[in-house]
């Protein structure tokens, strides 16, 4: 990813990415592969527009994705 890999950001990122352990838990290992992989391409890009604040990246993202994963079941408990 041409990142230095003991960059302050990178490090919260990937222990950030951790968070999405319940979509592999789901999904399987290979759908948890790809969050995480996806998650750290989204928070090491959108740093740029608000100046790297990456934690807040972190949360915003997982975020994100616990809801594009928990919306399927969502709709079918409630019947929506």
């Amino acid at each position: 990813m041409g990142y230095d890999l003991s960059f302050t950001g990178i490090i919260i990122s990937v222990l950030f990415s951790t968070t999405l352990a319940p979509i592999a838990g789901n999904y399987g290992p290979v759908a948890g592969f790809l969050a995480g992989v996806f998650h750290m391409i989204l928070v090491t890009n959108v740093g740029i527009i608000h100046g790297r604040i990456n934690l807040y990246n972190n949360g915003v993202f997982t975020l994100y994705y616990g809801s594009i994963t928990g919306l399927p079941e969502i709709c079918n408990r409630y019947k929506i």
